[in-house]
C-alpha cells in the first residue's frame, strides 16, 4: 500500500488500470523502485517528508551531489543530536537507579 503522503505528492499517478480479475493496482517499475527506496530510507529513520523532498530533488533534476549531500548532512546532525539526548536520558535513568 502506498502511504497517503506519496499519493498526495502524485506518487499514485503512475498507476495503470486496475486488474479486472482482482482489482489490484498495477504500478510501473519506476514506482515500485521508489517504494523500495522509501522502505529502505524509512528503516534508517528518514521521515516521509524527507523522502518526499529527496524524490522532489530527483524529479526536478536538482539532485546534484551538493544538494543531496546537504540533505544527508542535515540528517546526520539530527542523528547526532538524538544520540546525545539518548545518552543523557540513559545517564539520568542509571543515576536514578543508584539512588
Amino acid at each position: 500500500m502506498i502511504p497517503y503522503a506519496f499519493i498526495k505528492e502524485g506518487f499514485d499517478a503512475d498507476v495503470s488500470k486496475e486488474d479486472e480479475c482482482n482489482s489490484y493496482r498495477n504500478y510501473s517499475d519506476g514506482t515500485l523502485e521508489k517504494l523500495l527506496v522509501n522502505d529502505e530510507m524509512k528503516g534508517f529513520g528518514v521521515t516521509l517528508n524527507e523522502i518526499s523532498d529527496f524524490f522532489g530533488l530527483l524529479e526536478f533534476n536538482t539532485a546534484a551531489c551538493e544538494n543531496v549531500s546537504q540533505k544527508m548532512l542535515e540528517k546526520v546532525r539530527l542523528i547526532d543530536k538524538k544520540i546525545k539526548e539518548l545518552k543523557e536520558m540513559k545517564s539520568l535513568i542509571i543515576g536514578s537507579l543508584d539512588s
